[in-house]
């Protein structure tokens, strides 16, 4: 995933389970995200700074019934 830009939404794996967020920066093998909590189809925006290595993340943008709340 070569194509992921500053302020993507992405999904993917992160240790033993899945993370969301938004992203803030993006290194030669890492994207550096602002962490999401999730409600069901409802995403909520921390402060919460988080590495995940490209090869992990498996989607990028919201799909259409889901939202993001900036807390």
């Amino acid at each position: 995933m070569d194509d992921i830009k500053i302020g993507d939404f992405v999904k993917g794996s992160y240790k033993c389970g899945c993370i969301c967020g938004v992203v803030v920066d993006v290194k030669k093998s890492i994207v550096i995200i602002k962490k999401c909590n999730q409600h069901y189809n409802e995403y909520t925006l921390t402060e919460k700074l988080v590495n995940v290595t490209k090869s992990r993340i498996r989607e990028v943008g919201l799909n259409e019934n889901e939202t993001l709340k900036l807390s």
